[in-house]
C-alpha cells in the first residue's frame, strides 16, 4: 500500500531515507548469512572462489539471458535506442573521473585499473531497481501516459534499468574482467601481447598450426581463467584446445593451404581474437539479443506459457537465474570476513579505497548533475519525456561500485581486500545520504523541467 505524500510533489526526507534504508538493509541481510556462514567455516576461501567460478559459468549467463531475451523486442530498441547514448555519456565521465584522481593520487597501473572499474561499473541491478519500485509505488506525479499505475511505472523503470545493466555487463566481462581486473597482467603486458599476436601470425608457421598449440606434456594451451582463452601469449595457441581437431583437419586441408593469404589471415586472427574475449555471460548477451530480434522465437520462449518448451526449457533457466544475485551476495558477505587466505593488500589500501569511491559516488555525480538537467530541461525525445527515466539515471549517476566487481576480484585474485572494503563503504555508510540527496535532487529538476507538476 501507499504511502501518503505530503503537499509537495515528492516525499519528505524522511520517507525517502526510509526508502533508501529498506534497499540497502535488503541487501545487508543477505550479505550477513555469507559472513555467518564464513564465520562458521561454511564457507572457506577456496570454496568462496568455487561457488563464484559457478556463478560466472552458469547462474549468471542465465540471468542475463532470461532478463534480457524476455523484455527486450525489436520495436523497442527503436525506442531504446538513446539509452546506449547515455550509457556512453555516464561511463566516459566516470572514466574520465578515474583517469582525473589516479593522475592526482599517482597510483601504478594496476592501481589505477581498479580505481577506473570502481568508477566506471556502477550498480544498475538491486539497489537501483528496489528504490525505482519504491518510489513508483509511492509517487503517483512520475506518471508519463495517462492510464498509467505504479505497476506500469516499475515496470518502465525496471526496464531502463535493466538496459543499463546490461550494457554494463557486456562492458564488465569484457573490459573489466580481461584488462581493468585481470589475472597476472597489468595493462602494459597486455597491449604488449596483443601487439605481438599480428607478428604471431605473418610468422612462418601458419596461424592454425598443428604443432603450436599442444606439448608433450599435454598441459592446457588457454591462459589460467575460468572462462577459457582470454589472454594470449607467444607461447600459447591461440584458439581454445577443443579446436585442435579442426585445426590439424584445417591445415591439412586443401582448403586451408588455398586460402592461406594475408587477408584471410588477418580475418582469422580477428575471429580468434573475437572469440578468445567472450565469456559465458557474452554468450549470452549474444543469445538473449538474437531471440529478441526473432519475435516467433521470443513467443515460443516467453510468452507461450502452455507449451513443453516453456514448461521445461524457459522454466528451467528461470529458475536456475533466481540464484545468481542471492549468492553474489552471500559470497560477498563471505568476502567481507577477515582471513589470511586472500591475496595481500596494497601497500595504497586506504587511499586506493577512498578514491574508488569519490570517483564513483561523487566526482562522478558532480559532473553529471548539470548534464542530465539540462538533458531534462531541453531534450524532448522518445521516453527523454518519461519521469521515471529521468529519475533512473539520476540514481544511477552516483549508485555505489556493482556487487558483482567482487565476484570478477575473487575470480582473478586481485584486490580482494580493496574491494571487500569498497563495498562495505559504499553501501554501508555512503549509499544512504548520498542516494537521498541525488533522489531528492532528481525530483526538484523533474520539477524545474516541467516533467513533475505539483499535486
Amino acid at each position: 500500500m501507499a504511502l501518503p505524500l505530503p503537499s509537495h510533489s515528492h516525499p519528505s526526507y524522511a520517507l525517502l531515507a526510509f526508502l533508501v534504508f529498506q534497499a540497502v538493509v535488503q541487501v545487508v541481510l543477505v550479505c550477513m548469512l555469507g559472513f555467518w556462514a564464513a564465520h562458521v567455516r561454511l564457507l572457506n576461501p577456496a570454496l568462496q572462489k568455487h561457488i563464484s567460478q559457478l556463478n560466472v559459468m552458469l547462474f549468471t549467463p542465465c540471468l542475463i539471458f532470461v532478463k534480457l531475451a524476455s523484455a527486450i523486442t525489436a520495436d523497442k530498441l527503436v525506442d531504446l535506442a538513446i539509452v546506449p547514448v547515455l550509457f556512453v555519456l555516464t561511463a566516459g565521465v566516470s572514466y574520465l573521473a578515474g583517469v582525473a584522481i589516479n593522475r592526482f593520487q599517482g597510483f601504478n597501473r594496476r592501481e589505477s585499473n581498479f580505481v577506473i572499474a570502481m568508477a566506471v561499473f556502477a550498480n544498475s541491478n538491486s539497489l537501483p531497481v528496489s528504490l525505482t519500485i519504491a518510489l513508483a509505488q509511492t509517487l503517483p506525479t512520475l506518471k508519463w501516459l495517462p492510464d498509467d499505475t505504479a505497476e506500469t511505472i516499475a515496470s518502465r523503470g525496471i526496464l531502463y534499468l535493466l538496459i543499463f545493466q546490461q550494457l554494463g555487463q557486456m562492458l564488465r566481462w569484457s573490459w573489466g574482467y580481461n584488462t581493468l581486473l585481470s589475472k597476472g597482467y597489468n595493462g602494459d603486458e597486455i597491449s604488449m601481447r596483443s601487439s605481438q599476436l599480428s607478428t604471431i601470425a605473418m610468422s612462418a608457421k601458419p596461424l592454425l598450426a598443428e604443432d603450436c598449440s599442444t606439448d608433450t606434456s599435454g598441459s592446457s594451451d588457454i591462459s589460467d581463467s575460468p572462462t577459457g582463452s582470454l589472454y594470449y601469449r607467444p607461447d600459447q595457441a591461440l584458439l581454445p584446445s577443443f579446436n585442435r581437431s579442426f585445426r590439424k583437419d584445417f591445415n591439412r586441408s586443401a582448403l586451408g593451404r588455398i586460402v592461406d593469404n594475408t587477408t584471410v589471415r588477418n580475418v582469422k586472427l580477428f575471429l580468434v581474437r573475437a572469440v578468445g574475449y567472450m565469456n559465458p555471460p557474452l554468450w549470452a548477451m549474444l543469445s538473449a539479443f538474437i531471440v529478441a530480434v526473432i519475435p516467433p522465437l521470443q513467443r515460443l520462449l516467453f510468452e507461450e506459457k502452455d507449451t513443453f518448451i516453456y514448461r521445461t526449457f524457459t522454466s528451467a533457466v528461470t529458475q536456475t537465474s533466481q540464484v545468481s544475485v542471492p549468492l553474489i551476495l552471500v559470497v560477498l558477505g563471505a568476502n567481507l570476513y577477515p582471513d589470511d587466505v586472500a591475496t595481500p593488500p596494497s601497500p595504497n589500501f586506504k587511499r586506493i579505497v577512498a578514491s574508488s569511491l569519490v570517483a564513483r559516488m561523487l566526482i562522478s555525480g558532480a559532473v553529471l548533475i548539470p548534464i542530465l538537467a539540462a538533458f531534462a530541461k531541453f531534450v524532448h525525445v522518445s521516453i527523454v519525456d518519461d519521469p521515471i527515466f529521468l529519475v533512473v539515471l539520476f540514481l544511477l549517476a552516483t549508485a555505489p561500485p556493482a556487487i558483482q566487481l567482487s565476484q570478477i576480484c575473487q575470480l582473478n585474485e586481485v584486490f580482494e581486500r580493496e574491494m571487500a572494503a569498497v563495498l562495505f563503504w559504499g553501501y554501508v555508510v555512503l549509499t544512504l545520504p548520498v542516494t537521498m540527496v541525488m533522489v531528492v535532487m532528481s525530483l526538484e529538476v523533474l520539477e524545474w523541467a516541467g516533467r513533475l507538476p505539483s499535486l
